[in-house]
């Protein structure tokens, strides 16, 4: 299983594909695996911290690597209920790579898992505000001040997109 899942995982996170734990998340219905996978990033992470390398690769990996599997292991934090670590991982990934808009959804996903809305939609509308033309940001920091009931920040943030603003 170790090698097939390097095999699998190495390439999305020298490539900085943010949907790698998307394609990995279903695996939670496996509990043994989710450990495996679990401890497979972990072992990379440290690694990564340690060398600059991947287990088992010889040569050092460019520095969005890092990034990417800190974001990876946070996300598999946060998935574990380890809110605390997913924090201090993705916020090192952060201060890593501050213009990082997928970085901050993470962000945010981990304050909205930790029950905390208020801090979520902040961390989201700081990404949506990183670029005011991004849709998909938009419609997110929308949807993440509706559930911290910021009903008025909600209106005004996809007013632009709205077809009602265009009259």
């Amino acid at each position: 299983f170790r090698e097939l899942f390097a095999a699998y995982a190495v390439p999305y996170l020298r490539k900085g594909v943010p949907s790698l734990f998307a394609d990995i998340k279903p695996l939670r219905a496996h509990p043994r695996t989710l450990e495996a996978v679990c401890t497979l990033a972990d072992e990379g992470l440290a690694s990564l911290e340690q060398t600059g390398c991947l287990p088992g690769e010889p040569a050092r990996e460019l520095p969005s690597t890092i990034v990417w599997t800190r974001a990876l292991v946070a996300q598999l934090a946060d998935l574990c209920g380890d809110s605390a670590r997913a924090f201090t991982l993705i916020d090192a990934a952060i201060e890593h790579t501050p213009t990082c808009l997928d970085l901050y959804i993470v962000k945010a996903r981990v304050h909205k898992h930790a029950g905390n809305p208020q801090a979520a939609a902040d961390v989201m509308n700081t990404a949506r505000e990183m670029d005011l033309q991004d849709r998909y940001l938009n419609t997110k920091s929308t949807r993440y001040m509706l559930r911290a009931d910021r009903i008025a920040d909600a209106a005004a943030t996809i007013a632009p997109f709205s077809s009602d603003s265009n009259n």
